[in-house]
């Protein structure tokens, strides 16, 4: 094990307790990616970590980058070593030369983090012909892993197939970043409704019909564009391309700016329309968390990762019954964001309910270790 591993479990057997104060914990993760769950699951937790000390005075050192450190003392000082999102034949390569080299020198354990189940992309998405052929690797560094973090609990149930020693950590919100929920936003002409996210949620392979969009709802967003401000962040159906000057299409969006721009556009209703597929059903409610830090009210399609939400709708009709009575009453939409908030306000924000304590607790929990 890592000196930093042999320090806490030291402390631990010393005075039977986890960790004795003062601790310095240090943590290093190669990031996957750096616009989405790589953001969400490593940088924004890491830039919060390194300003954080409890009142037990265990410090956590986080860093994060995607290139190679070719030095063992760099590595044996760490708690862990961390690959989000890895899977290509590349960083299989990277993670086996870890494990079978550097590892026998420092013995830092390796660490696997995912937001997304990897092993059941839908065909539409076009992220799955990127995937299709490294899915061989996933299970080899999964096995390879001293331990895996993921974001919910059916993720969790998927990937202890390859590896047992896994916990989920659901997915918040800086504060620091989100700021608090708008209040008494004023009153639009027109009821203004968003969508925000990537291409992958809709078919955009020539000739093949998918997507978390329905083309009853693409149709009902046609014919509506008159009544309501449609506002698409990021990108949209290719069906409604040919609507671009009736509908508001606001382009990709940084990580960081992200939730001031949000906010600025006023808007009144937010939906999240997922396909009920298997890969869906693996997925977080970060949309949720998303929309209400913003005030928005919303609807939600019912899969797992919107349950107990105010508005969830098992079909296209009723999500559209759904929209109609929100953008007709703004009491309901009063109603709506005050029910989802306290559904998701103990998991909103990564500074409130010991939400960063519980992160370095599901860490050190891999290694039957705790603060104290």
């Amino acid at each position: 094990m890592s000196n930093q591993l042999k320090k806490l479990k030291k402390s631990k057997e010393s005075t039977n307790k986890a960790i004795t104060a003062p601790a310095n914990i240090q943590m290093h993760s190669y990031i996957g990616d750096y616009q989405g769950c790589g953001t969400i699951r490593i940088i924004y937790p890491h830039m919060l970590l390194n300003q954080w000390r409890d009142k037990t005075n265990v410090s956590v050192c986080a860093s994060h980058n995607s290139a190679f450190i070719n030095d063992p003392n760099f590595y044996n000082r760490l708690l862990c070593i961390q690959f989000q999102r890895a899977i290509t034949d590349q960083q299989l390569q990277m993670i086996q030369w870890f494990s079978h080299n550097l590892g026998r020198s420092t013995k830092t354990p390796i660490l696997y983090e995912s937001d997304d189940d990897l092993l059941n992309i839908s065909k539409w998405n076009f992220a799955f012909d990127y995937y299709q052929p490294y899915l061989k690797n996933l299970p080899k560094i999964l096995g390879l892993c001293a331990g895996v973090t993921v974001s919910t609990e059916p993720l969790k149930q998927l990937y202890s197939k390859y590896n047992k020693n896994i916990v989920v950590i659901p997915n918040h919100l800086p504060k620091a970043i989100w700021g608090n929920i708008p209040e008494n936003k004023p009153e639009n002409e027109k009821p203004r409704i968003l969508w925000g996210g990537s291409a992958n949620h809709f078919s955009r392979k020539k000739g093949m019909q998918g997507g978390d969009f329905s083309i009853e709802l693409i149709d009902f967003i046609k014919k509506t564009t008159d009544k309501y401000e449609w506002n698409f962040i990021g990108s949209m159906p290719m069906e409604l391309e040919e609507l671009k000057d009736k509908i508001k299409a606001h382009p990709w969006q940084t990580t960081f700016g992200y939730a001031n721009f949000v906010k600025s556009l006023n808007i009144d209703i937010g939906i999240a329309p997922l396909e009920d597929n298997e890969f869906n059903k693996s997925k977080s409610n970060i949309k949720m968390l998303e929309y209400t830090a913003a005030g928005i009210a919303s609807v939600y399609s019912d899969v797992y990762p919107y349950k107990g939400a105010k508005n969830i709708c098992s079909t296209t009709e009723y999500m559209i019954d759904r929209i109609e009575a929100l953008a007709a009453n703004a009491d309901l939409r009063k109603e709506t964001i005050q029910h989802d908030y306290e559904l998701v306000k103990d998991n909103l924000y990564w500074e409130e309910n010991d939400n960063l304590r519980k992160y370095v607790n599901a860490y050190l929990g891999l290694f039957k270790l705790t603060l104290p």
